[in-house]
C-alpha cells in the first residue's frame, strides 16, 4: 500500500482494489507521476470485482492499527466499510468508498 500512496496527487487521490476470492490487487496511476500495483493474498467471499478508496484515509486510518492483519467488512462498491483488527479490541473504523466513473475519458474513432 505503501508503494501505490507514491502516486497519489492532486489527479489522482484514491487506489483501485481489483478483489477476486484470494488476492487482491491494489494499484494507482498518476497521469504525472507513473503508476503502481501491489498484490496480497486475501480471503474473499462476495461479488464486489473493484472498489475504490481515498489513499490518503485508508492510510491514515491503518496506522491506527496494531493488529498485524485488518479485515474489511465490505457492503458495496457504494456504501460504508468497515475495518477491524484481530488486535484491537472494540476498534471499529468506517471509511467511505470512491464513486468509480467510467474510465473511458477520451477516445479516437478511426475512420
Amino acid at each position: 500500500m505503501l508503494r501505490v500512496a507514491i502516486f497519489h496527487s492532486e489527479s489522482n487521490r484514491f487506489a483501485y482494489f481489483d478483489i477476486s476470492p484470494s488476492e487482491v490487487v491494489i494499484s494507482a496511476t498518476g497521469q504525472d507521476v507513473g503508476s503502481a500495483t501491489e498484490s496480497m493474498d486475501v480471503v474473499f467471499k462476495g461479488s464486489l470485482p473493484r472498489i475504490a478508496f481515498p489513499t490518503n484515509n485508508l492510510l491514515n486510518i491503518m496506522e491506527h492499527f496494531s493488529s498485524a492483519r485488518l479485515n474489511l467488512a465490505l457492503t458495496g462498491a457504494e456504501g460504508p466499510c468497515g475495518i477491524t483488527g484481530k488486535d484491537d479490541a472494540n476498534y471499529l473504523v468506517i471509511i467511505m468508498p470512491m464513486k468509480i466513473l467510467d474510465e473511458v475519458q477520451y477516445q479516437e474513432e478511426q475512420v
